[in-house]
């Protein structure tokens, strides 16, 4: 799994070992091995880099149009992929159920996500691309020996 791009800070065999890992979060989706950041460097370069993350902040910047709901949820991604199969999207949904339906008709629900900044609900059941992305987070960073 040669990632040239990705081989800004992590070696191709700790990357491997770290893919494995990644690869588990994975609920009945697969995980794309090009968008496991590992490193704040690997985030920033994909931001401005990878085609696929250039392509979605571009299409929720320029034709992304938001339902008219009065109230928009932004609600953070879980480790879980896709959000719906984690323990804190199914708390979400159960507390939905116990309120009005006309509260829940005008929510519109997004995850804030990084790299792909929003992630609008009715996005994740469709053929969005899932990701893993723990390069962000000092803690993990140290304890899997990233810089």
């Amino acid at each position: 799994m040669h990632l040239s791009w990705l081989n800004i800070v992590i070696s191709d065999l700790h990357r491997l070992s770290l893919y494995n890992t990644s690869s588990k979060v994975g609920r009945e989706v697969s995980i794309d091995p090009t968008l496991c950041l590992y490193s704040p460097q690997e985030v920033y370069y994909a931001l401005s880099n990878h085609k696929i993350v250039k392509s979605w902040l571009n299409f929720m910047a320029d034709l992304y149009e938001y339902p008219n709901k009065k109230i928009i949820l932004i609600y953070p991604c879980s480790t879980v992929k896709p959000y719906t199969k984690s323990q804190s999207y199914k708390q979400l949904y159960r507390t939905f159920s116990r309120l009005e339906r006309n509260i829940v008709n005008n929510i519109h629900l997004i995850t804030i996500s990084e790299p792909f900044g929003l992630v609008p609900s009715e996005f994740y059941n469709t053929s969005f691309t899932w990701y893993d992305c723990p390069g962000l987070f000092e803690w993990w960073c140290k304890k899997h020996g990233v810089n």
